[in-house]
């Protein structure tokens, strides 16, 4: 079995997350995390991203909170489902935006501690 590469624990939460495509025409693309961690999340699309293309995240941190996350494309796993080809994609958090990742990893570390909790 391979080796995890992951540096930091993911958390099993979905939630809202939508991104701008730039094709032919604008349209955005809404879908929900399947898991998040410090460093990035992955979420399902019926988009067909490319590994390495930057997008800009909009996050629901829940109570009407979001985030705007650059994150780059890292891998990509395609299905095949009813009505077309499924990704899951696994983004990496870029470091360009510091106060609003902040806000992401606060929430992040939080959701981990309160679900700590209930065990």
């Amino acid at each position: 079995m391979g080796q995890e590469k992951r540096r930091c624990l993911r958390l099993d939460i979905e939630l809202p997350v939508s991104f701008d495509i730039r094709s032919s025409q604008r349209h955005q693309a809404i879908t929900t995390t399947l898991n998040v961690s410090a460093t990035g999340l992955s979420f399902l699309t019926r988009e067909p991203l490319k590994v390495g293309q930057s997008l800009i995240l909009v996050v629901g941190l829940g109570k009407g909170q979001r985030t705007r996350l650059p994150a780059t494309v890292r891998w990509i796993k395609e299905s095949f489902e009813i009505g077309g080809p499924e990704y899951l994609v696994g983004m990496q958090l870029d470091d360009k935006a510091e106060d609003e990742q902040k806000k992401f990893v606060l929430f992040v570390a939080q959701e981990m501690i309160r679900r700590a909790n209930l065990s």
